[in-house]
Parts: C-alpha cells; structure tokens; sequence
C-alpha cells in the first residue's frame, strides 16, 4: 500500500506518517519545509511543494492507492488534491475536518453550538473554508471520509474513541496520536466511506487500531 500525505509536518499530520509506516505502507509526503519533518524511515519519501501547485499535488498523488490530507483548512489545496487524484485514478481519500462542521445527522449539544458560534464570530474565513471543504469532498465522486475532530490535545492515544455523528455522546478533545492513527485505519477501511464522522476521545464505543 502507498499512501500520500498531505500536512505530514503538522502537528497531527506527524501522527498520521508515523502510523501509516507502522502499519508497513510506502508513504510520500508533501512538505514546504522538508527538514520540517520529524520521521525518517526508507519507506517515506517527502516531496518539496506547497498543495496549492497542483504540479506538486500531481507527483505526490502519482502511483498512490489513497490520500490522508491532514492540512489546515485550505479550499484551493484540496480542491488540487481531488483534482489530481481523479487525474491519477486514485479513488480513496481520507480528510480531516472539525467538530464544527455540521452534517446530516447530527444533534450538536449545547456546548458545540457554542463552540460553533465562537469559531463563526472569531474565526469566520476558517469555519467557511471548513465547511466548502467538507462539500468539495461529499460531491467529489471519491471514496471520501471526512474525519470531523474536536479540539485536539497532544496526550498518548487510548484506542477507544466516540465514532459517530455530533451528539451529546462526543466529548469535546481528542488525543492527536490517536485522531492520526484513526484517519490511517481508515485508508484499508470501508466501514465509513462516503460518511463523515465525529472522532473524540473517551466512549463506551471502542474502536481499535
């Protein structure tokens, strides 16, 4: 399995690499900064770009058999991503977005509207550009799983994760190894294509990587 990345110097996009070598899968990661990045491994191959040069999104994507974008919200650059996946015949994506982006099916409580409102008032252009990517990927025709998360903690991951819509039986952080080594579960997973789920931390629902 070779699997491209996108954000893989992030902060969760380290995770996401790391994981995706344990698992034994070629990786080829896009970086501006390449000595950003925080793994060395002969099965990782870490391109110098930025992902909005869609000539630079292409030659990450080539010869790939899914894509994990874990980049801050960015609608040009993933708008590339899907391009050249269809491009490269590439068909699985793997995206992260936040617990802010309402989809069909979700009851948020209280304290997610107030989140949502917050991020709306303060943070407008992010919660936009957030929710134009997370359509961009419903209506892209790919195997897509959006990955909607919570404020993200950098704590140990557990393994045992809410998976599910925006409920009051979320809880409001999730550890970054652990929403890393989710979205690279998900690339051999067909459980959740074409959905888009809430991934938070501590549920009585266990998933297992």
């Amino acid at each position: 399995m070779k699997v491209a990345v996108f954000g893989g110097t992030g902060r969760t996009g380290v995770h996401v690499v790391r994981a995706a070598l344990h698992k034994g899968y070629e990786v080829v990661a896009l970086a501006r900064t390449p000595q950003k990045m925080a793994v060395e491994d002969e099965k990782l191959t870490v391109i110098k770009g930025d992902v909005e040069d869609k000539t630079a999104v292409i030659q990450t994507v080539k010869g790939c058999d899914a894509v994990i974008s874990a980049i801050a919200p960015n609608l040009a650059g993933v708008k590339n991503i899907i391009a050249a996946m269809k491009e490269q015949g590439v068909n699985r994506l793997v995206i992260t977005s936040g617990a802010g982006v309402k989809r069909a099916g979700d009851d948020p409580p209280f304290s997610s509207k107030v989140i949502s409102f917050l991020i709306k008032t303060f943070s407008r252009e992010v919660y936009e550009q957030s929710i134009a990517i997370a359509d961009a990927a419903q209506a892209s025709g790919l195997d897509y799983t959006v990955v909607r998360a919570p404020r993200l903690v950098d704590k140990p991951a557990t393994g045992s994760l809410y998976v599910g819509p925006l409920n009051k039986n979320m809880k409001t952080t999730l550890s970054r190894e652990d929403y890393g080594n989710f979205l690279v579960a998900q690339v051999a997973d067909a459980s959740l294509v074409r959905q888009t789920p809430v991934l938070s931390d501590k549920s009585t629902r266990a998933f297992r990587i």
